[in-house]
């Protein structure tokens, strides 16, 4: 047995270890993300259209609306003072069964009479292209929950700005990052390697009535998905399941209006996020941080905290007024103008 005198040393041998293994299993993936990526300028818009129907509507229907992030006061300051924002691994999410509940859907889905809908609609696209894209799906799920980083924003409506809302300050803390939303589902989709997509609030008979919905599409574009590469197609439609599994959610949470930002190691390419060991509440864990700053280099723009930050809403807690002054001056930091005007204490009165 090879021993090491350093500790840190021995440390960094493992995860170099973990580096190269974790690039030999993600070769093929991330052939099938670049393969992808040479056709998005042209087509993906339409193929989203096709596959991704309930995220492009809820895309669309958008307008000026804008993103809040609640979350407790110290990781609040964090994000900003760091300028980073960090995605957790989705088994370490408040409720994992979120994840379990989004294959259910997606397992009952192509199991139903819609299904085999489905699966004859994609297979007359292709011969055996639904048996491909399904069965590579499921092959790679193992590694999908393992590798697949989220965080989590929601939908901020206007008559919010005062008070914020009481389920989200009772569930996740005492601040609130108001974000404006071009750059969300616009930019940081492109330059940074994340994808952003609206929580699907479902049960099995609406995941049912979501596929048969798709089945529809493709038959409606058959001669357009005939024009398109069949390992391009396999890789859209694994992406389908994998973004569904992600982002279906029970219904009870519906309130939240629910939003994630989603990176998966070696489906996702991404030059600027980094992997890194961080201790959360006691348990140390692998986080990817996303970088809230634009970068030249890779041609990333309209990501700086300056230009993303709306607002800044307190919510209820102690000491309110030493926290305002305190988020006035980390944004007077990132060079925020009229950043005073920006936080503001919530008049909610809340017990806790």
């Amino acid at each position: 047995m090879l021993s090491f005198g350093s500790t840190k040393l021995s440390a960094k041998l493992n995860q170099c270890i973990s580096f190269f293994v974790t690039i030999l299993l993600s070769e093929r993936r991330n052939i099938e993300a670049k393969m992808i990526n040479e056709i998005k300028a042209q087509e993906m818009s339409r193929l989203n259209s096709i596959f991704h129907p309930y995220a492009n509507s809820q895309i669309q229907g958008l307008g000026g609306k804008r993103f809040v992030h609640y979350t407790n006061a110290a990781t609040a300051f964090s994000i900003l003072k760091n300028k980073q924002m960090w995605l957790r691994n989705a088994m370490a999410m408040n409720d994992f069964s979120e994840i379990e509940w989004g294959k259910f859907c997606v397992d009952a889905a192509l199991n139903s009479g819609a299904g085999k809908g489905f699966a004859n609609a994609i297979n007359s696209i292709s011969d055996e292209l639904y048996a491909e894209s399904v069965n590579g799906f499921y092959g790679d799920f193992p590694e999908i929950q393992k590798n697949s980083f989220i965080a989590c924003v929601a939908e901020h409506e206007d008559g919010e700005d005062r008070l914020g809302r009481l389920s989200m300050w009772r569930a996740y803390g005492n601040v609130a990052l108001v974000f404006r939303n071009s750059t969300l589902t616009e930019n940081w989709n492109s330059g940074l390697g994340i994808q952003s997509t609206p929580v699907a609030y479902l049960t099995p008979d609406k995941a049912i009535g979501q596929i048969a919905e798709i089945s529809r599409s493709v038959i409606a574009n058959l001669s357009f998905l005939q024009t398109i590469p069949r390992d391009i197609l396999i890789s859209v439609l694994k992406n389908l399941l994998r973004l569904a599994v992600l982002a279906i959610k029970h219904p009870g949470f519906e309130e939240e209006r629910e939003w994630r930002l989603i990176y998966t190691e070696g489906i996702n390419i991404s030059v600027v996020i980094e992997r890194e060991l961080e201790v959360i509440a006691g348990c140390p864990q692998f986080v990817c941080k996303l970088p809230l700053k634009n970068n030249a280099r890779f041609g990333i723009t309209g990501s700086d905290l300056s230009q993303l930050i709306d607002r800044i809403i307190i919510g209820p807690a102690d000491h309110s007024a030493l926290m305002r002054q305190a988020f006035i001056c980390q944004l007077e930091e990132l060079g925020v103008l009229e950043a005073a005007a920006k936080v503001s204490v919530s008049e909610i009165p809340l017990r806790r």
